[in-house]
């Protein structure tokens, strides 16, 4: 996903020496895998998504479908997924690094 931010992101100033960020750090997600199915246990359709990184550089925003989650949190926890279907899930650190799958949940 760093193709998109090496695209957008010129190259540094040789003489700007508070740079201290790398820009090839890979974030990752690595609570779901990309294009997984997921099936629901609860009657109510509810479906706990657990939202985990890696290589994530301080505080993680979380999108799902476009939309964006409450709060920001670059530790683990969770949200509530009512809606079977396709989804897509995105996490964004502080320096801009992406990752996203995509999954799909179904209920029994």
């Amino acid at each position: 996903m760093n193709w998109r931010r090496n695209s957008i992101i010129p190259e540094s100033e040789p003489g700007c020496q508070h740079q201290t960020t790398p820009l090839n750090h890979k974030l990752a997600i690595i609570s779901i895998d990309n294009n997984s199915r997921l099936r629901s246990a609860n009657l109510n359709k509810e479906f706990t998504l657990p939202l985990k990184t890696q290589g994530h550089m301080g505080e993680v925003w979380w999108y799902l479908d476009g939309n964006k989650l409450p709060g920001k949190s670059s530790k683990n926890h969770s949200q509530y997924l009512i809606v079977n279907g396709v989804h897509e899930l995105l996490a964004i650190d502080e320096t801009g690094a992406m990752d996203r799958v995509q999954f799909f949940v179904e209920g029994w």
